[in-house]
């Protein structure tokens, strides 16, 4: 699975909806900061696992 990058405005639609108000600024740090987190993320799961019985890491658990 790719991740889809969250863009500033997509963002800020999402802050809003949760009662937040950021400038545009911000919006831009937060989405480098979740597009980094992601990335490392993905590069993790392609790692070799040394526990061959370990699960590999969902982001979208819930």
């Amino acid at each position: 699975m790719t991740p889809t990058p969250l863009s500033p405005s997509a963002l800020a639609a999402l802050a809003k909806d949760a009662g937040f108000n950021f400038d545009a600024e911000r919006l831009e740090a937060v989405a480098a900061t979740l597009a980094f987190i992601r990335a490392e993320i993905a590069r993790l799961d392609r790692l070799d696992l040394a526990d061959t019985g370990a699960h590999p890491f969902n982001p979208d658990w819930s």
